[in-house]
């Protein structure tokens, strides 16, 4: 079928009645919105029930976070599978910034900078400055931080000192 025409089709059922996730539904639904036509209802609903490679749901998130949607479920489920399968996402750091905008699970927002602090200290790969300020987040409140989230803080701002005020001076 025509992707506009299966738009249409699954966005009224959307409409009608709040749908539990359905795998067929969500299969159709992915393959409308690899075909480039999509609507709020089609993007919540794979924002809510998607699972899938990381690559498809970056692109599920990227359109839906341009679209307006709610990307937090979303975003919390790419965060997990990137640690625990070690998949490499050139917009991890965003997909991190949206979700710490909701003031995501503290857990999974440390588990994820301790990886970006292991990645900066050890394999020395460049990292963004949110990461840091994140970790001065947590700091603050006295959140357990781990010895490579520490040694990397130091390094980072050791290495940029044009960046330090008061509260990192401390």
């Amino acid at each position: 079928m025509d992707a506009k025409v299966l738009l249409k089709l699954c966005s009224r059922l959307l409409d009608e009645e709040q749908m539990e996730e359905d795998p067929v539904m969500t299969g159709v639904l992915c393959h409308v919105v690899q075909k480039g036509k999509y609507d709020e209802n089609v993007l919540a609903y794979l924002v809510r029930h998607f699972f899938g490679s990381i690559k498809d749901m970056r692109d599920i998130w990227k359109t839906a976070d341009a679209f307006g949607v709610n990307t937090y479920a979303l975003c919390e489920r790419m965060l997990v599978q990137m640690l625990y399968t070690g998949a490499h996402v050139g917009d991890k750091i965003e997909i991190f910034r949206a979700y710490s905008r909701e003031m995501g699970n503290e857990q999974l927002r440390m588990a994820f900078l301790s990886q970006c602090c292991y990645d900066y200290v050890v394999k020395e790969q460049i990292m963004d400055s949110f990461i840091f300020r994140g970790i001065m987040q947590l700091y603050q409140k006295d959140a357990f931080m781990h010895r490579v989230c520490k040694m990397a803080f130091l390094q980072y701002y050791a290495e940029n000192r044009h960046e330090q005020d008061d509260r990192i001076r401390q």
